[in-house]
C-alpha cells in the first residue's frame, strides 16, 4: 500500500511537470533558462519567434549573442549584480535578432537556487515591446512638438481637459497674466481666480468662462480690458479628438495693447493726413492698380483742373481729358509707368474748361507690400505755371545773354583771325606770296562755303582771280571791272535772287544761297574784289532769326577793309624794295645789291667748296656815243643792254649795273673756263643788238670784259672785285672789245 502510494505521487509530479513544460512551451512570451554563466539550456518556441534563432541552435549559446551594442557596459554590470545577488531584475533591453534587426523587449530575470541554496540557473521571460516603444516615442515627439509650438506661439495658450484640469500652458500665457509656477498645473480653479482678479469687469469675465465650460461646443472671441490699462484679445474653442469627442477647451490670449495704441495713432495720423491733404495747394492722389481705381484725390484738383473730383472716382482716367493734345502721348506713357510701379516725374500742360492753360509738375511713387507687390500709387500734381513762366523768361534772357556772349566771342575770334591774317600777309615777301597765303587763311575767317580773291591788273582793264577756296566758285577767272556791280558802285553788293537784274555778269549761275562781292580799295585806289558765296540758312547763325548773309556781310566788311590796306601796304613795300635793289633805268640789280649778293655767294661757295666767277664789263666809247646821239639815246642804249643781259642770265646769276656804263655778272658755281665761254658767246651775240631811239636805228656797240675767279684770284669779295676791275682795265688798255682774265 505504501509503495503504491509513492508511485502514485511520482506519477502526479511527472504529470504536473509535463503540464508545466507544456505550459511554458505554449506561453506567448519568450522564455529561456540559462545556467549561472548565462549559457542557454532551454528555450520555448516563442523565443524562436522573437529572435529568429531555432531552439536547437541557441542551446549552449551565451545570451551575449543577442547584445545589440546599444547599451553601455554599466547597464549589464547593474543587471548581473542584481541577479547574482539573488534578486529579480526587470527592465527593458535593446537586443539584436538573428537577421541583424534590432528590437526592444521587456524582460524579467529570476534566479533559481539548487538544493544547497546556491544560484544554479536563471529564468528569463521576454516580451516584444518594439511597437509600444515606437508609439511611446511618437507620443513623446508629438507632445514635445506641441509644447514647442505652444512656446513658439506669440499667443498665451491654456488648455484644460473635460474635468477642467490644466494640460498645457505656455510661457507667453504666464507672462501675460503673471502666473506663479505653483498654479500652472492641476485644477484651474486657482488659475481662474488669479486671472479674474486682473480684469476690469471680473463678474462679466467669470460668467463668460462658466458659460463656455457649460456649453463646450461654442467658440468665442472678445477683448478684455485689464486693470493695468492693457488690452488682451481672447479666443476660446473646444478640443475635439479624432473620434469627434469633446475632450476639453483651449484658450488663446494675445496682448494687443501696442496694436490698439498703434491703431489709435494711425487713426489720429490719418485724420492729420486728411486735414493736410484737404488744405495743401498741390493735388494729392492715391490710386490702386488692379483694377485702376482712384482711392483719394484732394480738393486742389478742382482748383487746378477746374473739374469736379467725383468724376475721378467714377472714371480714374478722366483727368487725361484735360491734357494738352501735344503732350497726351507722353502723359499717357507717364501714367502707364506709374501704374506699373515705376517711380516717375514729368511736367505737362492741361487746358481748363475756361480755355486757360496750366503747367503741371507731377510725381508718382509706388507703395509695395512686404512681398514686393504693388498695392497702391501715391503722388502729387503741382501747379507750376508761374514758375514755368519765370523760367521761360529767365531762359529767354539767358539765351539773349548767350547770344550776346557768342557774338562777342565770334567778334573776338574774327578779330584774332583777322589780326593773324594781317600779320601773316605782312610777313609775306611779295604780293604773289600774299595771294597764295590768303587762299589758306581766308576760308577759316569767313562762314562762306566758297570764295575767290580777285585783283585788278596793272593796266586797270581786267580783274583776275588770284586765289580760290571751298567748292568751285561761280565767278569767272578773269573779267572786266565793269561786269561787277561792287566795283562799279564802290560798295558791297549782295544778290540772293537769280532773276535779279543786278546780278554781276562775271558770276555764272547763282549759288544756291546767294553771293557777296566786296570791293577792295585803299588810299583811293581800287585793288580788286572779294567774291564770297553765302552759307546755307542753317549754318553760322547765332540765333534762328539771324540771316547768314548778314553775318557774312559783317565779316566781309571788316576783312575787306583790312585786306585792302594790307595788300596796298605790300604793294608799296614791294615797290620800295624794288627801288632799293634795282636800277631804275635798266631794271637790273644795283651796285649795293650786287655787293651784298657777292658776299652771300662767296660764303656759300666756301661752305660748299665751290667756285664763284665775277665778270665786269664796260661799253666801249660810250662817251662818244652820247656825244653823237645825245644822252636820251644813251639812256635808251643802257635800257636795251639791260634787257639784253636779263634775257641771257640764269636764275642763280646776278646781273647788275655797277655804275654809269659799267655792268657786272656774278656767276655762282661757274668755273673760270665755263665763264669765259659764256662771256665769249655774250660778246658775239651783242654785235647783233640793234637799238632804236626816236625812230632812228642807233649804231652797234662793243664791250670789254674782265674776269676773276674765287678762290683762284682772290680770297674775299673786295679782292675779287679789284681783280675783275683790273682785268677790265687791261682789256680797255689792250684795245677794247675783248675778254681779259685776271
Amino acid at each position: 500500500m505504501a509503495r503504491s502510494k509513492k508511485v502514485s505521487d511520482r506519477e502526479r509530479q511527472r504529470r504536473l511537470m509535463n503540464l508545466q513544460v507544456a505550459a511554458l512551451k505554449e506561453a506567448a512570451n519568450a522564455i529561456i533558462i540559462t545556467d549561472r554563466d548565462a549559457n542557454i539550456v532551454w528555450a520555448n518556441p516563442a523565443f524562436e519567434r522573437l529572435t529568429g534563432y531555432p531552439t536547437q541552435e541557441v542551446i549552449g549559446q551565451s545570451t551575449r549573442t543577442f547584445k545589440s551594442g546599444q547599451h553601455p557596459p554599466s547597464f549589464y554590470q547593474e543587471l548581473w549584480s542584481t541577479v547574482l545577488s539573488g534578486n529579480k531584475w526587470q527592465g527593458e533591453i535593446f537586443n539584436r535578432r538573428k537577421d541583424g534587426s534590432l528590437y526592444w523587449e521587456e524582460m524579467t530575470i529570476t534566479p533559481v537556487r539548487d538544493e544547497a541554496g546556491e544560484i544554479a540557473n536563471f529564468v528569463a521571460i521576454k516580451q516584444d515591446i518594439t511597437k509600444s516603444k515606437q508609439v511611446d516615442q511618437e507620443i513623446l515627439f508629438k507632445t514635445a512638438l506641441l509644447e514647442a509650438q505652444a512656446e513658439a506661439s506669440i499667443d498665451g495658450i491654456l488648455a484644460v481637459d473635460e474635468d477642467n484640469r490644466i494640460i498645457l500652458s505656455n510661457q507667453n500665457f504666464a507672462d501675460i497674466w503673471a502666473v506663479p509656477k505653483g498654479i500652472r498645473t492641476g485644477d484651474d480653479a486657482r488659475l481662474l481666480q488669479h486671472v479674474t482678479d486682473q480684469v476690469e469687469n471680473p463678474q462679466q469675465f467669470r460668467e463668460r468662462v462658466e458659460h463656455l465650460y457649460r456649453h463646450r461646443e461654442e467658440k468665442s472671441r472678445d477683448e478684455l480690458k485689464l486693470k493695468d490699462g492693457r488690452v488682451v484679445d481672447r479666443f476660446s474653442a473646444p478640443l475635439i479628438d479624432s473620434s469627434g469627442k469633446n475632450c476639453g477647451r483651449i484658450w488663446y490670449f494675445r496682448d494687443i495693447t501696442a496694436r490698439k495704441q498703434a491703431a489709435e495713432k494711425l487713426r489720429a495720423s490719418e485724420e492729420q493726413f486728411r486735414q493736410l491733404a484737404e488744405n495743401i495747394r498741390e493735388v494729392f492722389f492715391v490710386l490702386t492698380p488692379d483694377p485702376p481705381r482712384m482711392a483719394y484725390i484732394s480738393p486742389a484738383y478742382e482748383e487746378i483742373w477746374g473739374r469736379p473730383r467725383h468724376e475721378l472716382y467714377e472714371h480714374p482716367e478722366a483727368w487725361l481729358e484735360s491734357v494738352h493734345a501735344e503732350e497726351l502721348e507722353r502723359v499717357s506713357a507717364f501714367y502707364a509707368r506709374s501704374m506699373q510701379g515705376i517711380q516717375s516725374e514729368m511736367e505737362y500742360r492741361v487746358v481748363r474748361p475756361d480755355g486757360t492753360m496750366r503747367w503741371i509738375d507731377a510725381r508718382s511713387f509706388p507703395v509695395l507690400d512686404t512681398g514686393g507687390k504693388l498695392i497702391r500709387v501715391v503722388g502729387f500734381a503741382e501747379d507750376v505755371t508761374a514758375r514755368t513762366q519765370r523760367e521761360q523768361a529767365l531762359e529767354e534772357a539767358h539765351e539773349q545773354l548767350n547770344t550776346a556772349l557768342r557774338e562777342a566771342e565770334r567778334q573776338a575770334y574774327d578779330s584774332a583771325r583777322l589780326a593773324e591774317l594781317v600779320d601773316i600777309l605782312l610777313s609775306c615777301q611779295t604780293v604773289d606770296e600774299a595771294y597764295a597765303i590768303a587762299a589758306n587763311v581766308l576760308p577759316a575767317t569767313f562762314s562762306s562755303r566758297a570764295g575767290a580773291l580777285c585783283i585788278t591788273s596793272a593796266s586797270r582793264s581786267i580783274v583776275e582771280v588770284v586765289s580760290t577756296w571751298g567748292t568751285k566758285a561761280a565767278t569767272e577767272k578773269a573779267f572786266a571791272p565793269d561786269t561787277c556791280w561792287a566795283l562799279r558802285r564802290g560798295k558791297i553788293h549782295r544778290v540772293k535772287d537769280s532773276a535779279s537784274p543786278l546780278r554781276c555778269a562775271h558770276v555764272h549761275g547763282l549759288p544756291p544761297d546767294g553771293y557777296l562781292c566786296v570791293p577792295l580799295a585803299a588810299q583811293g585806289e581800287t585793288m580788286g574784289v572779294l567774291y564770297l558765296e553765302c552759307p546755307p540758312a542753317t549754318a553760322a547763325a547765332l540765333t534762328p532769326r539771324e540771316d547768314p548773309m548778314a553775318i557774312l556781310e559783317r565779316q566781309a566788311t571788316v576783312v575787306g577793309e583790312r585786306l585792302s590796306l594790307t595788300l596796298a601796304h605790300l604793294r608799296l613795300r614791294e615797290a620800295l624794295q624794288r627801288q632799293s635793289v634795282r636800277d631804275s633805268l635798266t631794271g637790273l640789280f644795283n651796285r649795293r645789291f650786287m655787293e651784298e649778293s657777292l658776299e652771300r655767294e662767296m660764303g656759300r661757295a666756301i661752305r660748299g667748296n665751290q667756285p664763284v666767277t665775277l665778270v665786269m664789263l664796260d661799253i666801249d666809247h660810250f662817251k662818244q656815243f652820247n656825244d653823237t646821239f645825245g644822252h636820251q639815246a644813251g639812256d635808251t642804249l643802257l635800257r636795251g643792254l639791260g634787257d639784253f643781259l636779263k634775257q641771257r642770265t640764269r636764275g642763280q646769276d646776278v646781273a647788275c649795273r655797277y655804275g654809269g656804263e659799267e655792268f657786272a655778272f656774278i656767276l655762282a658755281g661757274a668755273t673760270l673756263s665755263a665763264a669765259q665761254k659764256r662771256v665769249e658767246l655774250l660778246r658775239e651775240e651783242l654785235k647783233q643788238l640793234h637799238v632804236q631811239h626816236a625812230g632812228q636805228l642807233l649804231g652797234s656797240i662793243t664791250l670789254s670784259f674782265g674776269i676773276a675767279e674765287f678762290p683762284t684770284h682772290a680770297s674775299d669779295s673786295e679782292g675779287l672785285l679789284k681783280a675783275a676791275d683790273d682785268a677790265l682795265y687791261r682789256a680797255k688798255k689792250e684795245g677794247r672789245d675783248r675778254i681779259v682774265v685776271a
